[in-house]
């Protein structure tokens, strides 16, 4: 549990990957809050009877927090860091019950190295990258497909 006091009905949930935080709405404390990824830091960006009646979703983008809001019909912004500059998307009452609000850019899903580009990552046959988790995790793994297993070397397929 990251955030366990002082939350009643949170309904969206999303990761700034650039700031490592967790932000939230909650649709009955009628706020936007955040916190570090360990919970700690934790801070109300926004509290507003007004544009937070009902939030259902959150993300972020830059500098900006961005919400969907079921009794306004419309999908929100304001800065991340001041709760300021509060602003409607799209008009007012033009949506109906808004489930999802997502930007869709590069920088909100940073590149990685793809291990498997080079010679296939050494495997004989499929090559499977992998998140680097922690400094132990491996960056891919090798596969096989059917009628096939993999050797203990992890990198090889021969017939069953």
């Amino acid at each position: 549990v990251i955030v366990g006091t002082e939350v009643s009905w949170p309904n969206g949930l999303t990761l700034d990957l650039i700031g490592k935080r967790v932000y939230w709405v909650d649709a009955k404390l009628h706020i936007v809050a955040s916190c570090n990824y360990d919970g700690t830091g934790r801070r109300t960006v926004l509290y507003s009877l007004d544009t937070l009646r009902h939030p259902f979703s959150i993300t972020t983008f830059e500098d900006y927090v961005y919400w969907s809001d079921w009794d306004k019909q419309t999908i929100f912004k304001a800065n991340k860091f001041t709760g300021q500059e509060v602003t409607a998307v799209t008009p007012l009452r033009s949506l109906q019950h808004p489930m999802v609000v997502h930007v869709y850019h590069p920088y909100r899903q940073p590149d990685g190295i793809n291990q498997c580009q080079a010679v296939n990552g050494h495997c004989s046959h499929l090559c499977l990258p992998a998140p680097r988790i922690n400094s132990k995790s491996p960056l891919l793994s090798c596969a096989c497909p059917d009628g096939l297993r993999l050797l203990p070397d992890g990198l090889m397929c021969v017939e069953n």
